[in-house]
């Protein structure tokens, strides 16, 4: 399987049938992850992937090795988190199927590409805390000197 880790894409001609897999370094700062406020902390990251093929279905899933931080709530000070969440989207090759999930995206195959970078944005985004903080007796904004 061949892997673009720039753009995050995977060459559809180098699919077979089946389950075909991959595990990539990622260089986080050349990649442009597009969310708010959210920073890689390491330089590298692993990211293991599985695309199975089922005739016009394509199935992407895995995983991202890394750290990223955010704002603390309270201070606003970087904080480091892991990517917990699951990367995990269905693709078609077929434009005239009925799209019942949002899940589901249409692969133009002339490009040759599937772009699973939204994929792999996605966990990120879901392994964000929903209260993220510095340490657990950070005292606020008003509080640093």
């Amino acid at each position: 399987m061949k892997f673009n880790s720039v753009d995050c894409t995977v060459q559809t001609s180098s699919l077979k049938n089946g389950v075909n897999s991959g595990i990539y370094t990622l260089i986080l700062n050349d990649i442009d992850w597009n969310i708010d406020n959210v920073k890689p902390v390491d330089t590298e990251g692993t990211l293991t992937i599985f695309v199975e093929v089922n005739g016009d279905n394509i199935i992407c899933s895995g995983s991202l090795d890394a750290v990223f931080s955010f704002p603390c709530a309270r201070c606003l000070k970087l904080t480091p988190f892991e990517v917990l969440e699951e990367i995990y989207r269905e693709y078609t090759v077929n434009e005239s199927s009925s799209f019942t999930d949002a899940n589901i995206e249409y692969v133009e195959i002339k490009h040759g590409v599937i772009p699973i970078i939204n994929a792999i944005r996605e966990a990120i985004i879901l392994s964000i805390p929903g209260k993220p903080l510095c340490s657990p007796d950070c005292k606020g904004i008003h509080y640093i000197t």
